[in-house]
């Protein structure tokens, strides 16, 4: 048997230093005289025990890197076995193998610092009955089975190991946080948390799992002191099962990646969102969660390879009728927010949008608390965020005007057969949902300089509208100005599209003003309007010609749908005469 001396001269304050990074120096020393016993073994040497002084009380190490120019790769099975003064351990640099139970029942070992850089295999309890107070695994390092086993102080677990072994952790029973790569055998096969701990800790409360693509069912089930669970994100979770959460009712906050089972597949991303949270806890309905859950967050969506996975759109199905939920986070990649979907949440006051949303569906948040607080002061937008989610009457106003400069978004039919509603002013609006205006038949004006695109039916039968400053607008929607029997003239010179019937019944409409930027008219356009004037900007002699033509022939083009505008709309195409 060859063994090497090793002695080193240290503070006891300064190795900490060492260990946590800070360098920090101490006065006085101490000295650790220990000696390791070794062999060779293929590859290099391996550590099969060590002598030191047995006036020390307590005895930090250094597994060494080499020994006489040969590596130390391994440490033997009950190499330090019951070595009861070790208190700290830094790894070699070129350990790939820890024995089983290698340090069995060291009862001060509180600290092992891993090499991070290693690929390395512990084995079967190699820890167990030790000191250590929190445990940090890097991802090259697979772990044998019960190799924590009774490790009673830790409270912290932070591990990306590659392989677990069946109760790994077991007996680590004053655990508080776990953070752990995936839950089971291995990536590929998920199992339930008891694999890992045999009985959970009751002192457990947060749980986050960092990249696994799967779940086994029930993996979170039956928790009875867990608090809060984060899921991976879009990049790495693909199925979430039914029951995941199951009689866990103690939990407050989830942070998923979308609601239900399976959100896309390789061939069809952003399939499915017809799952609720019920799902998840395994009720019938979303009334029935645990009263306890109050926080959702859903994870960003992820793209890959120009694929978008994750959830775009709220349901109704996904949320309505949680009553107990009071905070919602909604990150980036959520783009729609369908009607009604928070039906019955009426705890709901917190609310994140996410930064990409694009569309919010009539009364979205009508039922949330945060909307039912704000409806307390009539006759004002209810805003979230950036958007215009509601807006209350009190009944008497028949005159209301709305001026706003924060919003610039606005949901779905927000005033929708409102007969209050006057004026609107909305100077930072960019974006409106459907219908938002669509029989509000004592709107006289309308002023938003920034919005380029007026929705399908935005102001059908807003029979009262006389003014209309959009002087950004780029595209005119189907019917979005249908039947506004007061209008006598449209700004169009930036328009580049007006669809069908845009302006159909506008009878009193007689002059519109267009430019060369106009190349797409939909049929009956302006069917059943006054039009008897066309200003042209940036247009050439034959376009102008074309228009004269129309505006001549207005009567004939009432009854003849849009074939006269259609031939002036192709004179537009011309080059001027500069080009």
């Amino acid at each position: 048997m060859k063994k090497i001396y090793n002695k080193v001269i240290l503070s006891s304050f300064l190795l900490m230093g060492f260990l946590s990074g800070c360098g920090s120096v101490a006065n006085g020393t101490k000295t650790y005289s220990y000696e390791y016993d070794y062999k060779e073994v293929e590859g290099g040497l391996e550590i099969t025990g060590i002598r030191y002084n047995k006036k020390n009380k307590v005895l930090d190490i250094t597994i060494p890197n080499e020994i006489r120019d040969k590596k130390v790769i391994s440490i033997a099975p009950n190499a330090l076995k019951d070595v009861d003064i070790i208190r700290h351990v830094i790894m070699g640099a070129n350990i790939q193998n820890i024995g089983q139970e290698a340090f069995s029942s060291c009862d001060n070992l509180v600290s092992i610092t891993f090499p991070t850089e290693v690929s390395m295999k512990i084995g079967d309890r190699a820890f167990e009955n030790t000191a250590l107070t929190s445990i940090q695994i890097s991802n090259r390092i697979e772990l044998g089975k019960e190799v924590y086993k009774n490790c009673q102080n830790v409270t912290s677990i932070q591990s990306n190991a590659t392989v677990y072994g069946e109760d790994v952790f077991v007996g680590c029973q004053a655990v508080t946080d776990l953070t752990i790569n995936f839950i089971g055998a291995d990536s590929e096969n998920p199992k339930t948390l008891d694999y890992l701990f045999g009985t959970i800790p009751t002192t457990l409360k947060t749980i986050t799992v960092t990249n696994a693509a799967t779940f086994a069912e029930n993996t979170f089930a039956n928790l009875s002191s867990v608090t809060s669970i984060e899921l991976p994100t879009n990049r790495y979770a693909k199925t979430l099962p039914e029951g995941l959460f199951a009689e866990s009712n103690q939990l407050t906050k989830i942070t998923i990646p979308f609601v239900g089972q399976q959100t896309y597949d390789e061939t069809n991303p952003l399939a499915d969102y017809n799952y609720s949270l019920a799902y998840l806890f395994d009720v019938a309905d979303n009334s029935l969660l645990p009263t306890s859950l109050k926080e959702v967050v859903l994870h960003p969506t992820t793209t890959i390879e120009n694929v978008k996975y994750g959830q775009s759109v709220i349901r109704p199905i996904n949320f309505s009728n949680s009553a107990t939920l009071t905070t919602l986070t909604l990150n980036s990649g959520v783009e729609t927010i369908e009607a009604s979907a928070f039906d019955g949440c009426s705890a709901l006051e917190n609310i994140t949008l996410s930064s990409s949303l694009k569309r919010i569906g009539k009364d979205a948040f009508k039922e949330t608390k945060y909307y039912t607080d704000a409806a307390q002061t009539k006759d004002t937008l209810i805003v979230l965020d950036s958007w215009a989610i509601g807006f209350e009457a009190s009944g008497e106003n028949h005159d209301v005007q709305i001026n706003n400069s924060v919003v610039s978004a606005v949901s779905d039919e927000l005033f929708k057969d409102n007969p209050y509603i006057t004026s609107v002013r909305l100077s930072n609006v960019k974006t409106l949902g459907n219908e938002v205006f669509k029989g509000a038949t004592n709107l006289k004006s309308v002023d938003m300089n920034l919005l380029t695109d007026v929705p399908a039916s935005t102001f059908e039968d807003c029979t009262s509208l006389t003014e209309v400053n959009l002087p950004r607008i780029t595209n005119v929607g189907a019917r979005a100005f249908a039947n506004n029997t007061s209008l006598t003239s449209m700004n169009l010179s930036r328009v580049t599209s007006i669809a069908e019937s845009a302006f159909e019944g506008c009878t009193q409409l007689e002059t519109i003003t267009i430019s060369r930027n106009l190349n797409e008219v939909g049929a009956n356009a302006f069917l059943n309007t006054a039009l008897s004037s066309v200003e042209c900007t940036n247009i050439n002699q034959a376009a102008i010609d074309a228009l004269k033509a129309l505006v001549a022939n207005a009567e004939k083009y009432a009854t003849t749908g849009n074939e006269l505008l259609t031939q002036a709309i192709n004179a537009l195409q011309l080059p001027t005469e500069e080009e």
